[in-house]
């Protein structure tokens, strides 16, 4: 027997049925009115009610699907610290960015000597907070399909969304928005800049260079850091092209020394702990050529800025389908040294 109640009022049934199964909907509103419904649907209509049953296991079975499996971390939240003490409220946060001044001095005395202070000088931004969202849903036949053979809806297009979300934040935290004013890791505006250079070839880029070539463009852009910020900023890490990292890591020294480019270079480079690579280095409308990044990674330098991780919300009626949005928040990059990054084009 159908019921003349079909669509809305067991949608309205399965609906809430599925926020049920949400943390953040258990104190949803179940009127009175609601329970009646569905008693009503018990007694009169005993295979949509079933249908609503199934198909809140079935969204149970999902999200759990989805929080159950371990992503493997996409390599942006590797290399920048993580910051997720904003509250999602905000839509915006003011960024304050610094730098050292003062340079200590020697005194006879410390009687009618002017003492010199250490202070730090820098500014502020308004940095705005944007969402990332996508949605995922199942029609009506779908479910009763996976009842009729008794198996459980597909948790890929749950898992496709998931992913989707967190390919996005990595793309901003690489890159920025620059329509939606975001900025990430490698496009910052206010970083310090090393110029490299053309080698013996009257070429800048790497592959035309001699490996002590490349090793002095290496040290340089670590040393302009350091000597800019007269021995403030120490960075510890440095971030490649992936074609530029490949070369150095399989290109030998040469003249008996057999050790590659790479090696040479952690050896007389201690400070730089970590040197990676990423494709997104190889070329942008941002730069000219291939990018080489170095950086300190500590929080207090700068931070990638993740109000909302990844969320699902109670699924929604729409049509003959109900349809579960998805979403996250992120400020980007922030900043807040911009003497403890450098970058280094046309490698």
């Amino acid at each position: 027997m159908i019921s003349s109640m079909f669509p809305s009022d067991r949608f309205k049934l399965m609906l809430d049925s599925a926020r049920r199964q949400d943390s953040a909907a258990v104190q949803s509103d179940e009127t009175v009115e609601t329970k009646e419904l569905a008693q009503h649907i018990r007694q009169t209509c005993r295979a949509d009610a079933g249908e609503s049953m199934f198909f809140a296991r079935q969204l149970e079975h999902i999200r759990a699907g989805v929080l159950d499996i371990v992503y493997p971390e996409l390599k942006g939240m590797t290399l920048v610290p993580v910051d997720t003490s904003i509250d999602p409220g905000a839509t915006s946060l003011t960024v304050q960015f610094f730098d050292h001044v003062g340079t200590a001095k020697v005194v006879a005395d410390m009687a009618g000597t002017e003492i010199p202070r250490a202070d730090v000088s820098g500014g502020e931004g308004n940095q705005v907070i944007r969402s990332l969202a996508i949605a995922y849903g199942y029609t009506i036949q779908e479910a009763r399909s996976a009842m009729f053979a008794r198996t459980p809806l597909l948790v890929k297009k749950a898992m496709a969304a998931r992913d989707a979300i967190e390919r996005g934040l990595d793309n901003v935290l690489f890159v920025g928005d620059t329509v939606m004013g975001l900025k990430g890791l490698l496009n910052q505006t206010s970083s310090v800049t090393y110029t490299i250079t053309n080698g013996a070839a009257a070429d800048t880029n790497w592959e035309t260079k001699t490996p002590d070539e490349i090793i002095f463009d290496m040290t340089s852009a670590v040393n302009k850091i350091v000597v800019d910020s007269k021995g403030a900023e120490e960075p510890d890490t440095m971030l490649l092209p992936l074609s530029s990292y490949t070369y150095i890591a399989s290109k030998r020294m040469g003249d008996g020394d057999s050790t590659t480019i790479l090696n040479h270079f952690k050896n007389c480079c201690p400070m730089i702990k970590t040197i990676t690579s990423t494709y997104k280095l190889e070329s942008n409308s941002g730069w000219t050529g291939k990018r080489m990044v170095i950086y300190k990674k500590d929080p207090s330098k700068l931070a990638f800025l993740l109000s909302q991780p990844f969320e699902q919300f109670a699924p929604q009626a729409e049509g003959f389908s109900l349809v579960t949005n998805c979403h996250a928040r992120t400020g980007g990059v922030a900043l807040y040294y911009p003497g403890s990054l450098c970058y280094a084009d046309d490698i």
